[in-house]
């Protein structure tokens, strides 16, 4: 075998390796992009979910302290929902409350998503 030969059966050889490693690229690119928009679309709902949930805790922190304050000058006789800072307090919360529950629920239905993506993708191997 001369020189040509060999030079010939190595640039054949590259050009089948560049072909399948080419078809293999293309094929887990695809797979990467069927799970990518699901899986970053979970992960805003998630977000959002947690910030939710903060923003929650720190409005029971913040109604926490104001019935501190109002028990500590130990007003008698004084109805600590009649504050109008606990009311207010107390109206937020509940829509947080509220706007959480149904980021909860956005958060199960992505799940949902992905779980049957998955099996799909499982299935059609």
């Amino acid at each position: 075998m001369d020189k040509q030969e060999l030079w010939e059966k190595v640039r054949i050889g590259f050009e089948k390796g560049y072909v399948v490693t080419k078809d293999a690229a293309i094929k887990s690119a695809k797979t990467v992009a069927a799970y990518a928009g699901p899986a970053s679309e979970f992960t805003k709902v998630k977000f959002n979910e947690l910030k939710i949930s903060r923003n929650l805790a720190k409005e029971f922190a913040a109604l926490g302290h104001r019935v501190y304050e109002l028990a500590e000058k130990k007003q008698d006789g004084k109805n600590v929902l009649a504050d109008k800072a606990i009311v207010k307090s107390l109206e937020k919360s509940k829509q947080l409350d509220e706007a959480l529950q149904k980021a909860q629920e956005s958060v199960k239905a992505e799940k949902k998503k992905m779980s049957d993506l998955s099996k799909k993708k499982a299935q059609k191997k």
